[in-house]
């Protein structure tokens, strides 16, 4: 399968995510964040915007996704040492 291919697959499954996740949260604000996101990801969430959790999250997919790649990455460090 030539690279343009998995990329656009990719591509295709995380924008399917994102949206389904903003139309979610638009349809159930009060939907609790854990149905839908990890742990680290609702957290991750909290800690970018530097707020308290409350039950939902809905905002700034990108920099959490790119934040719980970094606390994910920092535990595998911390687990080799």
């Amino acid at each position: 399968m030539p690279k343009v291919e998995v990329a656009i697959a990719f591509y295709t499954v995380a924008a399917w995510r994102i949206n389904r996740r903003m139309r979610l949260g638009r349809e159930c604000p009060e939907l609790d964040a854990s149905l839908v996101f990890e742990p680290d990801e609702w957290m991750a969430a909290y800690i970018l915007n530097d707020k308290e959790p409350p039950k939902e999250v809905w905002q700034g997919m990108e920099k959490v996704a790119s934040f719980v790649a970094g606390v994910k990455f920092a535990r595998q460090m911390e687990d080799r040492h």
